[in-house]
């Protein structure tokens, strides 16, 4: 211990070796008995006086260290206290942070909820205004649609048939309340009102004696946006109506059995064909949209027709033994001619602003293609 103490705190005072010895440090102060002095005054006196000098000074140090020690130690008692005060009150005031904050905390949670609460009254308030909105548009677009129907507004008509089918398909979760399906069985009759409203215009239809020609055209074509919005069946049906009435009259005309159902008379139906679609243009060109391609119908319908009387007329000349080959090969050079003119001019809609809306649904069918190429070659029943 003594040998690390001098490594920490080495010191050259004899005293403070381990090896010191009292007698012999005495000695080696006085040596003689001669070198003690006087008692009074000699070297020995000095020396027990200043060794007594330094044990007062020691003892005043040390007093002084010891009442410094005592002053310190009541200064740390009372910081101590202080400290242990303050920590009290930090820890407090923790404690009542933590208390506030979790009261916040609860508060916050509280207001979340009202907040999630008043929003979903918001959403739902506004549904319902929305509903009831979109359920007083029903009631009183019903109503015009019974009002127009009756009156042949086929313009406005349109336009409410496609807005009421739209709020009937928002409506369609509840249309088994008892008001809804009124609603859908006025809104049913009003279409069939419609239907028979505009069968009937054209059937009683005659363009040529029209005393408003400008008139005429303005009413049928509303009238086929009608039965546009009736739906893509309805549409069909009435293509296929209206062809058929342009071609009434060429099946009683041409019917097997009559003066000119045979095959040398083909050429003549093929006429009669011509002058139809001539008619037909010149009367319903500027009514029926393009891409409906009414004229394709028509000619369909028209080779159909064909078909049946020619496949009649030719078992009645086999049954009686009558075909005459020089007719039948000019007859089927008349049908290839024929035919490649009602390919070329009727195997596709006719160009127009409303073919953009085929060109996409063809689009989305096949993806990009080549339209040059698609009707390069003719088109059959494969292709």
């Amino acid at each position: 211990v003594e040998s690390k103490l001098r490594e920490v705190i080495p010191s050259e005072d004899p005293l403070d070796s381990a090896s010191f010895d009292v007698i012999d440090h005495i000695n080696s102060l006085f040596p003689t008995e001669e070198s003690l002095g006087d008692v009074h005054d000699g070297p020995l006196a000095f020396r027990i006086q200043h060794i007594a000098r330094q044990v007062h000074q020691i003892d005043a140090e040390l007093s002084k260290a010891v009442q410094d020690a005592a002053k310190n130690r009541n200064k740390t008692k009372s910081a101590i206290h202080e400290t242990q005060s303050s920590i009290q009150q930090l820890l407090q005031k923790v404690h009542s942070i933590g208390r506030k904050a979790e009261e916040s905390e609860k508060m916050v949670n509280e207001i979340c909820s009202d907040i999630r609460k008043l929003d979903n009254a918001k959403k739902n308030l506004s549904e319902s205004i929305t509903t009831l909105q979109k359920l007083h548009m029903l009631v009183s677009g019903v109503e015009q649609l019974q009002k127009d129907a009756s009156t042949k507004s086929y313009e406005r008509a349109a336009q409410l048939v496609q807005a009421l089918d739209d709020l009937f398909e928002h409506f369609a979760p509840h249309l088994s309340l008892t008001q809804l399906k009124s609603l859908k069985l006025d809104m049913d009759k009003c279409r069939e009102v419609l239907r028979r409203n505009i069968y009937s215009d054209f059937r009683s239809d005659t363009p040529e004696v029209h005393p408003d020609p400008q008139t005429r055209q303005v009413t049928l074509r509303s009238a086929c946006q009608v039965v546009e919005v009736l739906g893509d069946e309805e549409r069909e049906e009435f293509i296929r109506w209206v062809s058929s009435m342009q071609l009434q009259a060429y099946g009683a005309i041409f019917s097997p059995g009559g003066d000119k159902s045979g095959i040398e008379h083909l050429q003549r139906r093929f006429d009669y064909l011509k002058k139809s679609l001539l008619k037909y243009n010149a009367n319903y060109n500027h009514i029926f949209p393009r891409w409906w391609n009414v004229c394709g119908v028509l000619c369909r319908q028209f080779c159909d027709i064909t078909k049946q009387h020619l496949v009649e007329v030719l078992k009645q000349s086999e049954q009686i033994n009558n075909m005459d080959v020089n007719e039948m090969v000019k007859a089927l050079e008349q049908c290839v001619t024929f035919e490649k003119d009602l390919q070329r001019l009727y195997s596709r809609p006719s160009q127009s602003e409303d073919l953009e809306k085929i060109k996409v649904d063809i689009q989305q069918l096949l993806g990009d293609y080549d339209e040059a190429e698609l009707y390069a070659e003719p088109l059959t029943a494969e292709k």
